[in-house]
């Protein structure tokens, strides 16, 4: 109801434009895309060095090393990505996967990881400050998660230049140009996951290059000065309405 009588929405992503204007029937004219607006100087602060020693700190240096960034949150998936990957370490795969955040799953998680005997190949890396020289320092970036409105950790992996494996939700495709800057699967599908993680290691070379064009994506959709403008337009847009 809130919705439908507002003013002027603005919606992050395609995908809440989507759901807002076919299931809460929010008029189309009522809702503008605006995604979060980036300042860039912050992923150019983390230096060659810095992204080698982080690598050395966290061993990440030993073997081909996977991150995922999120709240440990039954909606983030990660239950889905730990079953992705087992068949993998347990076939041979020289690999580590580590789980950055934290939050009320993390018990759950662990268990798991212990279940499914991958204990050796799992590091959860809890609540740090040190985000961006971690994702500089990883290899790939896998984002599992069953909902988001637009992923940061998606944006911030992508402005470092990262391969990234994500599930097509929300604002995923917005960040990826649907599929053109990193690998989309299906949300809660470990085989779906597993797949895109394969194919993006034995074809590391085409996604870090996908993901260099990424940058450069996001460097033009996402620049502040450029989202500012756009928010302008609509407020001053409103006003000359009343």
């Amino acid at each position: 109801i809130l919705n439908r009588n507002a003013n002027h929405i603005i919606a992050p992503s395609r995908t809440v434009r989507e759901i807002l204007t076919e299931k809460e029937k929010v008029p189309a004219g009522k809702v503008s895309v605006i995604p979060y607006g980036q300042v860039f100087e912050r992923f150019s602060a983390v230096t060659t060095d810095t992204v080698i020693k982080k690598r050395k700190e966290l061993g990440m240096e030993k073997q081909f090393s996977m991150l995922c960034v999120s709240r440990l949150f039954p909606t983030k998936g990660q239950e889905y990505l730990l079953d992705a990957v087992a068949p993998l370490f347990l076939n041979g795969l020289k690999a580590k996967l580590y789980l950055m955040g934290d939050g009320p799953y993390r018990n759950t998680l662990e268990n798991k990881v212990k279940e499914l005997g991958i204990g050796d190949f799992v590091v959860f890396l809890g609540y740090r400050d040190d985000l961006l020289p971690i994702i500089g320092a990883s290899d790939l970036v896998v984002h599992p998660s069953l909902e988001d409105a637009l992923s940061q950790s998606l944006i911030e992996s992508l402005m470092m230049t990262k391969p990234i494996v994500a599930t097509d939700i929300s604002g995923a495709g917005d960040t990826l140009g649907d599929g053109k800057y990193g690998r989309l699967v299906r949300p809660a599908d470990p085989n779906d996951l597993r797949n895109g993680i394969v194919e993006t290691i034995e074809n590391l070379d085409d996604a870090n290059e996908k993901a260099m064009k990424g940058r450069d994506h996001l460097l033009k959709y996402m620049s502040a000065e450029k989202v500012s403008k756009e928010y302008e337009e609509v407020y001053f847009s409103l006003m000359n309405e009343y």
